[in-house]
């Protein structure tokens, strides 16, 4: 794993739990909306269903709070130790692009105005920091 891939491991972790987000939200609008009537010619000779509508997605929403929770868990020891490899870099300037890009996950325009740099100067910064990037012998390991 080079130091690029272990720095944007918090960004695609973070991508993922805003998809899972995203689907739990979908799956609550479902279930708390009406559901209409069924008139096929099944329902018609079947007993009438008396459960709420929402009953049948209460497991669909329980797993997916629980794995975006453990998902959320990483995440946190995850920048933890990007946060920790990036205070080891030993130039200010460099820290900051580091820490705005790969734990705050802010895009490179966001973070060449907040700091009044051109996009070029902030990217020739990040070559610079990345270099700089020792990769924990645990992450080593994975890959």
């Amino acid at each position: 794993m080079n130091a690029k891939e272990y720095l944007n491991q918090a960004r695609h972790l973070n991508n993922r739990i805003k998809s899972f987000q995203n689907e739990l939200d979908y799956i609550n609008t479902i279930a708390l909306g009406p559901s209409g009537p069924s008139y096929g010619p099944d329902k018609i000779k079947q007993q009438p269903n008396l459960e709420a509508p929402f009953v049948r997605y209460i497991d669909k929403i329980m797993e997916l709070e629980n794995i975006i929770q453990d998902e959320i868990s990483k995440l946190i020891k995850l920048k933890q130790d990007i946060a920790q490899t990036i205070a080891e870099v030993g130039d200010a300037k460099l820290e900051i692009i580091l820490r705005e890009r790969y734990i705050n996950c802010r895009n490179w325009e966001d973070i060449a105005i907040d700091l009044a740099y051109s996009q070029v100067y902030i990217y020739k910064l990040h070559q610079k920091a990345i270099k700089l990037i020792k990769v924990p012998e645990e992450y080593l390991m994975k890959y």
